[in-house]
């Protein structure tokens, strides 16, 4: 049996079961189909998940008349686009198995519940392959940003995921563990309290551990910066021989750069701790900043690029609070505030000292 077959079994029995005419003799027979191959059991499980989520498409198994299906821009659950490089659901990328598995009872009737179920099922199966807004495969799913983007990610446990600008991030949801690949860029953590579930970010070579807390992880190569606003995490580095390996334990308002050589830990202020985070804003809070940490703060967030053309105004002190999106008021404070000279060149500014400050 083919996996496109395989699909329309499960969906069957699927549609049976949500009917609500279903017997012990049916358990018996799903059982049997469900042992009679591991693709059988994948199958049903993935499609029993995936309508289980798609609350907008509950309504189709429902009875409702076709008039009444949710415009196309209804359908998905999130709204976050998933980078390119994730590939998309398969029919055929499933593994086939022999013929001669037994389909659902051949009395087993087709509902108009049972119909609108099965098209419920195959608009998610499209969705997860070809629009590219949302993937869903086994528990796994994959969010991206574009520069300056900013998404609020809900997950399925209850935790929020704050993604920051060209981030991206693939979560692993199951019953034994909340895993999070911080695979570019920065996301801040509200992690809905979970004993039995550890909430483990993977940042290279960085692992943060938490259950319960609010936490951002940036990554920058092989080292990440760790900031927690609320309860306490575990900073691990991993190292293939473990006596290079290293564990810290971080607590609200602590601020720590992990690579490997180790994690370096500073304790700030919380309001202080708090100021990394005011990209989740909108905004960038420069306390005591130099120029050339503002400068690159900024081309995180802009296509358009600052490039200090004067290495003689590179340790200037910034102290600021502006839009991440508005060069423009910030090219105003420096030449107004600081005596420097900014150049226009198009895709890029090029800051120097002013002449009259030389």
């Amino acid at each position: 049996m083919r996996s496109q077959q395989i699909e329309e079994v499960a969906a069957e029995w699927l549609s049976k079961r949500d009917s609500g005419n279903w017997s012990e003799a049916d358990e018996a027979q799903l059982a049997q189909w469900l042992e009679h191959s591991p693709a059988n059991k994948v199958e049903y499980l993935r499609l029993r998940r995936s309508w289980n989520q798609a609350n907008k498409l509950r309504a189709l198994g429902a009875g409702v008349d076709a008039n009444e299906i949710p415009p196309r821009g209804q359908w998905r659950l999130q709204t976050f686009p998933v980078p390119d490089s994730v590939p998309a659901a398969r029919a055929d990328s499933r593994p086939d198995v022999d013929e001669g598995v037994a389909p659902p009872p051949s009395n087993a009737t087709k509902s108009a519940r049972g119909k609108w179920f099965g098209l419920a099922a195959s608009v998610v199966m499209a969705l997860a392959g070809t629009t590219g807004w949302w993937l869903m495969r086994q528990g796994q799913e994959s969010y991206a940003t574009a520069i300056g983007r900013i998404e609020r990610v809900p997950l399925a446990d209850g935790s929020q995921v704050t993604l920051n600008t060209s981030s991206k991030v693939q979560v692993t949801l199951t019953d034994t563990q909340r895993r999070i690949d911080l695979r570019e860029g920065e996301a801040f953590f509200e992690v809905a309290k979970d004993a039995s579930r550890p909430f483990v970010v993977y940042a290279g070579d960085q692992r943060v551990i938490a259950v319960g807390t609010k936490f951002s992880v940036w990554r920058t190569g092989a080292s990440a910066r760790v900031v927690v606003v609320e309860g306490r995490v575990r900073v691990d580095t991993v190292a293939e021989d473990p006596r290079g390996a290293h564990a810290t334990e971080l607590g609200a308002g602590e601020v720590a750069r992990a690579d490997a050589m180790g994690v370096t830990v500073a304790a700030p202020k919380l309001n202080e701790a708090e100021a990394n985070l005011a990209w989740r804003s909108g905004f960038l809070n420069f306390r005591d900043t130099s120029l050339s940490e503002a400068v690159a703060e900024f081309n995180r967030y802009n296509e358009r690029k600052l490039v200090i053309a004067d290495p003689s105004i590179a340790q200037l002190r910034i102290g600021a609070n502006l839009r991440m999106n508005n060069i423009a008021a910030f090219v105003r404070v420096l030449e107004q505030e600081f005596a420097i000279q900014a150049s226009d060149q198009g895709e890029r500014i090029l800051l120097s000292a002013a002449k009259d400050s030389r």
